[in-house]
């Protein structure tokens, strides 16, 4: 089930030990981990996902959500032994919406960054990389800081606007042109931009560029090698730690039973396995 809501909002952050992040084996797997009473009564949980993001998450040709996101989150639920139902939501918008309450967990390619961790816990279920999509016949860039002077496109709220704040203060120390970081809603928005020519570029991530630059190789190029690996995590309030505990057994049962391997192998995403 999916239901699109997309609504202004402030991206806050939230914070998770490094135990938590490398400790999904932590306690005894179940068969069913035990759920808050409402979701036990329901039988379903409801994730915030901004579903433009493919292959990893987006809205298929029959409007229904689609990509390994969805396929973890369906797969999370069945071994909780709960339905998934699907909320879009805007990116900008989907840690307030967690927070206050309008679904139950994220599962959005939320990369986990010690900001984010202030405000919400993570829970580690793959990597994800960066990179840098260009108009096809573009020359290839070796770093960021090549795009010095030029219109780049980024997704508010997204990792790849800090990379090139970096960026940016490495070229203010060299005496360089800074990029001019124009901000877009969502990946569809930025991706219209670049394909019109109103951006030189498109910071967006690896699995994303490539997914596009196959689609319409006359159109676009993946221009740098994925930079910035990073993981991606489960987005959970901390005030949840009964729901927290559930998913941090269900993950173990995953790694465990060979569902996350299946998973990943499916969308030639092995790479982005987490370390065991």
């Amino acid at each position: 089930m999916i239901r699109t809501r997309l609504r202004a909002g402030l991206l806050t952050t939230g914070s998770l030990g490094a135990a938590m992040f490398f400790g999904l084996a932590a306690g005894a797997a179940a068969a069913t981990p035990a759920l808050p009473p409402a979701m036990a009564a329901s039988k379903t949980i409801t994730f915030c996902a901004a579903m433009t993001l493919p292959p990893v998450i987006y809205i298929d040709n029959g409007l229904k959500p689609a990509g390994v996101d969805v396929d973890f989150g369906n797969m999370l639920a069945q071994h909780l032994g709960v339905t998934a139902k699907w909320d879009n939501v805007a990116f900008a918008s989907i840690i307030p919406d967690l927070v206050s309450g309008h679904c139950d967990a994220i599962v959005s390619a939320l990369y986990i960054q010690a900001e984010r961790l202030k405000v919400i816990n993570e829970l580690p279920y793959m990597y994800v990389s960066q990179s840098v999509l260009l108009k096809a016949g573009a020359p290839k860039l070796n770093s960021l800081t090549e795009l010095s002077g030029r219109k780049v496109a980024a997704v508010t709220g997204s990792a790849t606007n800090m990379l090139l704040d970096e960026a940016n203060q490495a070229l203010k120390k060299a005496g360089k042109p800074p990029i001019d970081v124009i901000d877009f809603p969502d990946n569809s928005a930025a991706l219209q931009q670049l394909q019109f020519g109103q951006v030189q570029a498109f910071t967006v991530q690896y699995e994303t560029a490539v997914y596009y630059s196959n689609l319409q190789p006359g159109q676009f190029e993946v221009a740098i090698a994925p930079f910035y690996k990073i993981p991606i995590g489960v987005g959970l309030r901390k005030n949840d730690p009964v729901l927290q505990a559930a998913i941090t057994t269900a993950l173990d049962g995953m790694l465990k039973d060979g569902s996350m391997a299946g998973l990943l192998k499916k969308w030639n995403l092995t790479a982005d396995t987490l370390p065991k």
